[in-house]
């Protein structure tokens, strides 16, 4: 039998050791911890906002009429709601702070924000699954597909707001906070998509988990690192903010 604590362990790893994991990747001076835990309250609180914002989305465009009402919804009210949250954690909770220097700090910081929200929401997912068996499953799925999403779409807005502040351009953080609301939306769509369509069918949901695997990981790959690379050749080379 699987115990509450046991599940609760299960459903925070991910987001420990991937701020662990971010936090490895300053070169120079590492963000302070202090600052991580204020911007990871501030993303976790921004579950009740999205929530509620998510409530309304649901009665303004009803998505369980349909998979084309579903898609429309993730895009309009789901990515844009989640992904702001991490936005205005950082934005609130560290930007004007005089340790926040640039794009660096914004990874690691968005990342913060991003486990905040991820960690509350995967506690819920894990707890509230019908079965210790689902539970389970539905921690490990979660810890290498939604809690990594998410984490790797908070580093793209938090890159972007720290180039706001590197170069004193602030449009910048908005257009972080864009592509980081596509992506995530793209990822739901694929799971509706593949929720509405596989039933029962293994091969089909094993390409689904394929899919939101690529979503996931090519975040990652194709965007985050290169992104750590800029971030670091902008640190080897400092410029002043004005």
């Amino acid at each position: 039998m699987v115990t509450t604590y046991e599940l609760l362990l299960l459903a925070v790893a991910p987001s420990v050791f991937l701020l662990w994991f971010f936090r490895h990747k300053e070169r120079f001076i590492r963000e302070p911890i202090g600052l991580m835990i204020k911007v990871f309250i501030l993303g976790a609180i921004w579950v009740i906002p999205a929530i509620i914002f998510e409530i309304i989305g649901d009665k303004l465009l009803h998505p369980d009429n349909g998979l084309i009402e579903t898609i429309v919804f993730l895009f309009i009210f789901v990515g844009p709601g989640e992904e702001f949250g991490k936005y205005f954690a950082v934005k609130r909770g560290a930007f004007k702070n005089p340790k926040f220097h640039g794009p660096m700090d914004g990874i690691v910081l968005g990342v913060s924000a991003a486990l905040g929200f991820a960690t509350i929401e995967n506690i819920d997912y894990v707890l509230s699954a019908p079965t210790p068996e689902a539970q389970i499953l539905t921690g490990i799925i979660r810890a290498f597909l939604s809690v990594p999403g998410h984490a790797f779409w908070g580093a793209i807005t938090g890159f972007y707001i720290g180039q706001a502040k590197y170069k004193g351009k602030h449009w910048l953080g908005y257009a972080g906070l864009a592509i980081s609301s596509i992506l995530h939306a793209t990822y739901d769509s694929t799971s509706a998509i593949v929720t509405a369509y596989s039933s029962d069918i293994v091969s089909l949901d094993l390409l689904g988990l394929i899919a939101l695997a690529g979503i996931v990981y090519l975040s990652y790959i194709v965007i985050v690192r290169r992104e750590i690379g800029t971030a670091e050749s902008e640190e080897d080379h400092p410029q002043s903010t004005g």
